[in-house]
């Protein structure tokens, strides 16, 4: 999160990007409000949502890399969550088995 945007990597789901995003953002301007942060009226995000998506894990990789030399200009750190996890090469990891699409 920077001071005037947001940059997401999310993997692909059963929502839209368009309908995780609505999601997202309804939970941090919540959040945002009760810290007291913002008054309930006062808008947080704007209706711009850019939707992206990365088929193959080396155009993840570049992403996150984007993500966080984003970050960096902005003299902000690196935030890393214990909940996330480093791109395991999907779709073609084989964590439970083949799946569609894996190289034979």
């Amino acid at each position: 999160m920077l001071t005037n945007h947001v940059h997401l990597l999310i993997r692909k789901h059963k929502l839209t990007g368009e309908e995780m995003a609505k999601l997202l953002e309804a939970a941090a301007r919540q959040q945002l409000c009760d810290a007291g942060l913002v008054p309930q009226q006062h808008p947080v995000f704007s209706a711009d949502v850019c939707d992206v998506h990365k088929s193959d894990p080396a155009s993840v990789r570049r992403c996150v890399r984007y993500i966080e030399g984003n970050v960096r200009k902005h003299n902000l750190p690196v935030v890393r969550h214990d909940f996330l996890s480093a791109c395991d090469n999907w779709p073609f990891h084989q964590r439970n088995g083949p799946h569609r699409g894996a190289p034979r």
